[in-house]
């Protein structure tokens, strides 16, 4: 499991870490910081991300592990978002 959250507090390279990582890694947290609000709400961009995984062919899960900043509605809108990038 590799929390893009956590990573990002720890090392800020995402994409790379992953790379190194990829044949361990089977299930992602996502997260925006600060907060582990919904995406859109920090400092991490997730549509390069994203593109990025599948890029690198990740096929595994992908969990949206956050606590919404404005309400549900808006983090799920944001989440689906993210389908414009697959």
């Amino acid at each position: 499991m590799l929390s893009l959250y956590h990573l990002l507090i720890e090392s800020g390279n995402l994409l790379t870490v992953f790379a190194q990582n990829k044949e361990h890694i089977g299930h992602i947290h996502i997260a925006d910081n600060p907060g582990r609000h919904e995406l859109g709400t920090g400092e991490i961009s997730y549509g390069p991300v994203i593109a990025g995984l599948e890029r690198f062919g990740y096929e595994g899960m992908v969990a949206f592990e956050l606590s919404p900043q404005s309400t549900y509605e808006n983090a799920v809108e944001a989440i689906m978002a993210l389908r414009t990038f697959a």
